[in-house]
């Protein structure tokens, strides 16, 4: 007798840190989920020993690959989907923990016929942990309710797809022709172009495992990025969804916040005070503009994640500004980015992964 398939392929990178590879697996077994209704796949692009023995003891399947190829993540993910069961894959990165509810209320979701992917929402951090990784993830869950509904969006973070859906667009993008064209990202326009539905969830929901470092906390999150230039034609359809509006939101205030740093250098460097008065006009104004968003860190966390959110704030919209700007001129001056011509060639004789 067949044992019958399970419901969702839970496909994990596995993390670096044996002792956050543990976490992962505990916050996994706790789910309300029966187990038999779900297979974990676990793929390991070159980790530690003690952390592949950690998964041998919990996974049904281990995908262990060597580099180079292992270190994108959408050659990752492509391969532990290859080797999965069920109709619907989940896609968990090493840092994020699943709540007991996340995977049947996965389930549940993709009782909707008309839906092909959904992305979770991260929960904010507790109050015990650090100040850093606590205004990281209110800022980012902050971005995700703005762009709740049917979005362009997906991440292999933390997301499910029905598996057909996910081949029947050509999998992922193992070779992007830039590191800036993220392959989620990719993959999601893609989904949206083709006319499947993609739902940004507030009721499917992780947590993130141990603490973001300052460097990862400035980084701006997937949802508030433009695709790059050479993407713009996949989502000209994507204009109306709340993402979408977001986005477009977002590079304003990007060039708001370039703008306000151009003029209090300016007006530094040449003691204007005319010049400088114009940069903290120009400042108070996207303040008023985030006001929502730093009473909502004030009631969550108190002034000093507040204070500390705004500095957070303030180096995401610079740091995403700088890279539109990048692109752009690179697009304008270079052209659009190419593979390298060993994978050029690679395509050329009909080779796709």
């Amino acid at each position: 007798m067949t044992a019958m398939p399970p419901t969702l392929s839970v496909i994990v990178r596995l993390a670096d840190d044996p002792d956050a590879a543990a976490r992962v697996f505990d916050a996994l077994a706790m789910s309300e989920l029966a187990r038999p209704q779900w297979e974990l796949i676990v793929v390991t692009p070159g980790r530690p020993d003690t952390a592949i023995d950690i998964a041998a003891q919990r996974a049904d399947v281990i995908v262990r690959l060597d580099r180079p190829w292992a270190d994108g993540s959408a050659y990752v993910c492509n391969r532990g989907a290859e080797v999965a069961r069920a109709p619907v894959l989940v896609f968990l990165e090493g840092h994020v923990l699943v709540r007991p509810d996340t995977l049947e209320r996965i389930a549940r979701a993709f009782t909707d016929e008309q839906l092909a992917a959904v992305v979770a929402g991260i929960d904010p951090a507790p109050r015990s942990a650090d100040l850093v990784t606590r205004c990281a993830t209110l800022l980012h869950d902050a971005a995700h309710r703005r762009c709740l509904g049917e979005s362009e969006h997906f991440t292999t973070c933390a997301g499910a797809i029905r598996r057909r859906v996910f081949f029947a667009c050509g999998e992922l993008d193992e070779w992007p022709s830039s590191p800036q064209a993220c392959a989620g990202a990719d993959l999601g326009l893609r989904l949206r172009a083709l006319g499947h539905r993609v739902d940004v969830r507030d009721d499917i929901r992780v947590a993130h495992n141990g603490p973001i470092s300052w460097k990862e906390a400035a980084q701006p999150c997937a949802l508030q990025q433009l695709p790059p230039p050479w993407l713009r034609l996949l989502a000209s359809k994507a204009a109306t969804t709340a993402t979408g509006r977001f986005r477009e939101r977002e590079q304003w205030m990007s060039r708001w916040a370039w703008l306000a740093a151009a003029g209090i250098v300016i007006g530094v460097g040449v003691r204007s005070a005319k010049t400088a008065l114009l940069a903290v006009t120009i400042a108070a104004v996207g303040f008023l503009v985030d006001a929502p968003l730093m009473l909502r860190m004030v009631r969550n966390g108190g002034v000093t994640v507040a204070a500390l959110a705004l500095v957070l704030r303030m180096s995401m919209l610079l740091i995403q500004g700088g890279r539109s700007l990048a692109n752009r001129i690179r697009v304008r001056v270079i052209g659009e980015p190419r593979p390298a011509p060993g994978i050029e060639a690679l395509g050329e004789v009909g080779v796709q992964r």
